[in-house]
């Protein structure tokens, strides 16, 4: 059995499994010419943040700002150094971001942003990507948007995809006001 097996296995028989590219495109904007100077981080525990808001930790800010990419809100940001270890989010924010970033477009408007948004972030999709990307490190192995895009994902109808997110955004907010009681 392959990494990639682990997540299409056991899917609902309704649910049909779609290779990523078929689902999404790749946005490649640049801000060349200079569109925004708001500069957007993505960060494992947080997601997707204004850079402002992520304190002095990683990558520093580079004085070209024309070298960056777009993202816009709904885009779901994925590092391709860190995907592996769950570096991937969805934007709230219209602003810069690393050029190691993808962003991906749901290519179905009906689709939930949020549901790949859990999904890009789960364990078992993290795990499926072991041995797909390039590099010594495994917690840091860049996976190229090509084997992203070839990879498999479990993709349920759109209302499904609503109900899952919601669930987990349910569940989500109970956990963390319990973390913050705690």
């Amino acid at each position: 059995m392959n990494n990639q097996s682990i997540l299409v296995e056991n899917v609902p028989i309704d649910w049909v499994i779609k290779k990523i590219k078929y689902v999404f495109d790749e946005r490649k904007e640049t801000n060349d010419p200079i569109q925004t100077d708001v500069l957007v981080s993505l960060t494992h525990d947080r997601g997707v943040i204004l850079h402002s808001e992520k304190g002095d930790i990683g990558n520093k800010e580079k004085d070209d700002i024309k070298k960056y990419k777009i993202v816009h809100p709904g885009d779901i940001v994925v590092n391709s150094m860190n995907v592996i270890i769950g570096s991937s989010g969805l934007s709230d924010h219209f602003g810069l971001v690393s050029p190691v970033y993808y962003m991906l477009v749901k290519k179905d408007p009906n689709h939930d942003n949020k549901f790949f948004h859990y999904l890009f972030r789960s364990i078992v999709f993290q795990k499926s990507l072991i041995g797909v990307g390039n590099g010594i490190l495994e917690h840091r192995m860049r996976v190229p948007i090509d084997k992203l895009g070839g990879h498999l994902i479990p993709l349920p109808s759109a209302n499904e995809q609503k109900l899952i997110s919601q669930y987990l955004d349910k569940k989500t907010s109970q956990i963390d006001s319990l973390v913050e009681k705690i």
